[in-house]
């Protein structure tokens, strides 16, 4: 989890360092990717979408593993290699092969920002709005695949996260009252160190969806929201050290 957060704030800060026109579905590339190696932050956004996707893929592995060990703890069978195949399965269809079909765009001559894009020495692109009119907004489209993504972390997490309380509630000889008790605060603060950062990972991308839509929304106020988005890292930083007792303790000290 803490891998997938690092890749998320290596490439928004350093690899593509976007600065976001939104409405307009593009952006100014400031990172390395265009600065130094010559790529368009088209580059820099797939990375994006896959580094946030990957985020939720750690989460539920996170929970997918507490689910099984509880489940071996209280003495019940582990799941079946079909079962971890399956997951397996979802997962790479989910948050590999329809995000990548998501990604079709090309350059467009925005008139009022024709200098922008004409000028390499900005790096900017954008994503043609007609396209597919279908979709609306090619990119706005892809904001809410991806966010329909991590919905679906919520939901599969949630499973995971409830069979796991449902476990620790049932009395077993295998597991005395004092483990039981462990687990079940050990559990909560998992779901908490992982949640808040996916919340605040998670709450922009509607609102960029919204802005790309409507048209609305200046991009002062989007790049405002992308702040906040990237606070993600510290803010999980913090929760960690405050509830772990072996990282607070001696901190506090």
């Amino acid at each position: 989890f803490q891998v997938a957060i690092l890749s998320v704030d290596l490439n928004f800060g350093y690899l593509g360092a976007l600065i976001s026109l939104y409405p307009v579905t593009g952006a100014l590339c400031n990172g390395v990717i265009c600065t130094s190696f010559g790529l368009t932050g088209h580059v820099s956004i797939i990375l994006m979408f896959f580094t946030v996707a990957f985020v939720g893929v750690a989460i539920l592995y996170c929970f997918h593993y507490k689910f099984i060990t509880i489940r071996a703890m209280a003495g019940r069978s582990a799941p079946s290699v079909r079962h971890q195949l399956n997951l397996a399965i979802y997962l790479y269809h989910t948050f590999t092969v329809k995000m990548y079909s998501r990604f079709h765009g090309r350059r467009f001559n925005f008139a009022s920002l024709y200098y922008l894009f004409e000028d390499p020495k900005y790096h900017a692109f954008a994503y043609d709005l007609t396209m597919d009119p279908q979709l609306v907004v090619l990119l706005a489209v892809t904001t809410i695949a991806l966010f329909q993504t991590m919905v679906s972390v919520i939901f599969i997490g949630g499973y995971f996260v409830l069979g796991t309380f449902y476990l620790l509630s049932r009395q077993t000889v295998a597991m005395s009252e004092r483990t039981r008790q462990m687990q079940r605060k050990l559990m909560l603060l998992v779901v908490i160190q992982t949640t808040i950062p996916l919340t605040i990972q998670l709450s922009p991308l509607g609102i960029y969806a919204y802005s790309m839509i409507t048209l609305s929304l200046t991009p002062d106020i989007n790049n405002a929201l992308f702040c906040f988005q990237m606070t993600h890292a510290q803010v999980h930083t913090v929760i960690l050290i405050a509830t772990t007792p072996s990282y607070r303790e001696p901190l506090m000290m």
